[in-house]
């Protein structure tokens, strides 16, 4: 008996999951208690949740739920839900362009023009490369509809799309010169996808990709109407307490940027493809972990074909996340062939699925990390010691993000300076050296210029990478009330096709546009101003910079934010 047991233990082995099988089996180290602990938040009847699988070799050992997918059904998540990944869909987009490269379909040095013919010209081309790698400079789509007062619970199809992206006289920058992530260079290249193979964008990668690869419960949905068999609510938390629908992000029938439903099986086998190569032939792999090349030369921070190339611990990573309804990521660690799927449906400002993902990897790969190389400055640099307290004065202060409405505060806080990124938390800084600072929360470093004119450049780097941001110091502005008076009047964007009004009201300056009404304008710098919108559907700053032309009436304003820098609103003739 003991030896007929064991015999069909051999021949199931290969079949079993992880999580059938004691632990020692395939990770030793590693007891699935300690797995289950980092999703302990979520594995509750009254939460949305997460589904997490560990993938080594292309096959996945470990696969579990927690929490609910559906919390008006009772509803649990398993292993086999159904998730919209969000941007985790853009790693199958740019496979396609990459099946479609590979088989002579099209060059990734053909312009977007050659496509998309209604895409304006910008004066240098903007090729399907700058879309690959979000180095095209072309505003975000999403951004620009917010601004006009869409909602984002109203489907955008692709007519909206073309129209609003065909109008637009600018970019954030000369296409090559910088890194900005965008959704309409992936919307564009789901686009390109479909006239060139000359059937829908689901229907290629139905039978392109997900097919061939058998990943037989992913889909594309192009229509938000579709039912998906056992696909997860998305929620998000209440102020109350509680959650509630969280739908919106899904609500789009432009393809490209989100949009794939997908599972932890399937994943594992697109994972997979990533060593075997069973789908595009030998060197597909290569390319889909190629970096992009600003004009400079240097890389495009990372960013691959759908694809970020980063590190953790020493490690080599390849991961993208996804945000929106929910929170998701793929994270592979290539060298090691060892991956984390998981795929949250809380939202992300709630819920960290890289983060999650990180922790698990933390437990199985314990022995391969290495201390990180930003370790040795978590103290002050000894040769240096402690600034004198009128040095971090001399830096305190509110500095703006180039071409963004983003803002970094400087404060000096028990003798130490902090920084906040627009009204997110708070970090304590560590000294390095003169104007030298690094956030070790964070794995940045900044490095404060020399001020000119009282303006005091700033430089912020990333740890390990070539990633290069820059902010400047600007002094917020003493306004008397006449002076507000002179930037009040109705002006109006041909991009967008909207006007905005802006009122003196109670000694304030008020802004006024569809979707919102009496939104205060906060003084920022000489004719900078910012106001923040937020409904149950977004959360978006604007910055205002007015033209003061030497006649000394102002004329115009340009607003940026988040991903959209420099559009332009005139005053309407009185």
């Amino acid at each position: 008996m003991k030896e007929a047991l064991t015999l069909l233990l051999i021949i199931l082995l290969p079949t079993l999951t992880f999580g059938q099988l004691p632990s020692a089996h395939i990770f030793p180290s590693v007891e699935l208690a300690r797995v289950d602990s980092v999703f302990q938040e979520f594995d509750r009847k009254d939460s949305p949740g997460c589904a997490m699988a560990v993938i080594d070799k292309g096959k996945i050992r470990y696969k579990k739920g927690y929490g609910m997918a559906n919390l008006e059904h009772n509803i649990p998540i398993t292993p086999d839900t159904v998730f919209d990944v969000a941007s985790v869909s853009k790693q199958f987009t740019a496979f396609a362009i990459a099946l479609l490269a590979r088989r002579g379909r099209l060059s990734l040095d053909d312009s977007v023009r050659k496509y998309v013919p209604k895409l304006p010209e910008f004066g240098k081309p903007i090729t399907i490369s700058h879309l690959v790698h979000h180095t095209s400079g072309l505003r975000d789509f999403g951004g620009l509809l917010i601004m006009t007062g869409w909602r984002m619970d109203n489907p955008v199809n692709k007519a909206d799309f073309i129209n609003i992206v065909s109008k637009q006289k600018g970019l954030n920058f000369t296409p090559g010169e910088k890194f900005t992530y965008s959704n309409t260079n992936y919307a564009l290249l789901g686009m390109i996808v479909e006239r060139v193979s000359g059937r829908s964008f689901a229907d290629f990668m139905k039978a392109e990709v997900f097919g061939p690869l058998d990943m037989n419960n992913t889909i594309v949905r192009d229509d938000p109407l579709i039912i998906v068999p056992n696909r997860a609510s998305n929620y998000t938390t209440q102020k109350a307490g509680g959650y509630q629908l969280n739908y919106v992000w899904g609500f789009t029938k432009v393809m490209g940027p989100s949009n794939v439903h997908t599972t932890l099986e399937d994943l594992a086998k697109w994972d997979a493809n990533f060593y075997d190569e069973r789908l595009g032939g030998a060197g597909i792999r290569d390319l889909m972990y190629s970096e992009g090349k600003l004009n400079s030369g240097r890389s495009s921070a990372g960013y691959a074909f759908g694809l970020f190339s980063d590190s953790y611990r020493g490690l080599r990573t390849i991961t993208h996340n996804g945000a929106g309804g929910g929170s998701f990521v793929l994270t592979r660690f290539p060298d090691e062939k060892f991956s984390v799927a998981v795929l949250c449906n809380r939202y992300y400002t709630n819920t960290d699925a890289a983060r999650l993902a990180e922790r698990v990897a933390d437990l199985f790969l314990a022995d391969k990390f290495e201390e990180t190389k930003t370790a040795q400055i978590d103290s002050p640099n000894p040769s240096k010691g402690s600034p004198p307290k009128d040095e971090l004065t001399r830096y305190a202060g509110v500095y703006w993000m180039e071409d963004s409405s983003d803002r970094i505060t400087f404060a000096v806080q028990e003798g130490n300076l902090t920084t906040q990124y627009n009204n997110d938390k708070i970090f304590p800084l560590v000294y390095v050296s003169e104007g030298r600072f690094f956030n070790k929360d964070e794995g940045l470093f900044y490095t404060f210029g020399q001020a000119k004119s009282g303006l005091v450049p700033l430089e912020i780097t990333a740890s390990g990478t070539n990633e290069l941001y820059k902010a400047e110091y600007r002094p917020p502005p003493n306004l008397r009330p006449e002076k507000l008076k002179e930037y009040a009047g109705t002006y109006y964007s041909s991009e967008l096709e909207i006007s905005w009004s802006i009122d003196f009201v109670d000694g304030k300056l008020m802004v006024r546009r569809k979707g919102f009404e009496g939104k205060a304008l906060e003084p920022s710098y000489l004719d900078g101003f910012f106001f923040t919108h937020s409904d149950e559907t977004t959360r978006v700053t604007y910055l205002l910079n007015f033209h003061h032309p030497k006649d000394g009436k102002i004329n115009q304003f340009t607003v940026s934010s988040g991903r959209n820098a420099g559009i332009v609103f005139t005053r309407a003739k009185q």
